[in-house]
């Protein structure tokens, strides 16, 4: 029973067949059920292979967007990205993306995979990304604006 869709039916055994109807109630009474309808439960797995999706970058960081399709039955609880410039390797989690792996060295060139865990465990990496060089970000009055300013 449920006040509202969908309706969970608990209790059920892993790969058995079952047939389900439903009806509606409220004050005036109850409907006629619904065509019958039928399904097997599965039991949950990993969450499928993540994608990243965009790549951005800042002062020693790299900002990870995955997207995962198949959450494997069970809502993904976090996302673990691991960047490697060869020889060491940095990693960040996040229970939303986008993922931040912080730590980096500027100007040197990382890729990065990702993984999504839900209550069943982890999946298999993502593709690596191509290679991604964080660098720092200029800060300071625009060039145009400085000549501007000195320009009589």
């Amino acid at each position: 029973t449920g006040s509202s869709s969908p309706i969970s039916v608990t209790g059920l055994t892993n790969n058995n067949s079952y047939s389900c109807v439903v009806t509606a109630s409220n004050a005036d009474g109850s409907s006629n059920a619904s065509s019958p309808v039928t399904g097997t439960p599965e039991a949950p797995t990993a969450p499928g292979v993540p994608t990243i999706s965009r790549t951005d970058y800042g002062d020693g960081e790299i900002y990870l967007h995955v997207t995962v399709s198949d959450d494997g039955g069970s809502a993904v609880t976090s996302y673990t990205a691991t960047c490697s410039d060869g020889s060491t390797s940095f990693s960040g989690t996040s229970t939303t993306s986008p993922i931040t792996v912080s730590g980096l060295t500027n100007d040197t060139s990382y890729t990065c995979t990702a993984t999504a865990t839900n209550a069943v465990g982890a999946s298999t990496n993502s593709t690596a990304t191509d290679p991604i060089t964080p660098a720092s970000i200029a800060s300071g009055l625009p060039i145009w604006l400085l000549y501007e300013a000195t320009t009589p």
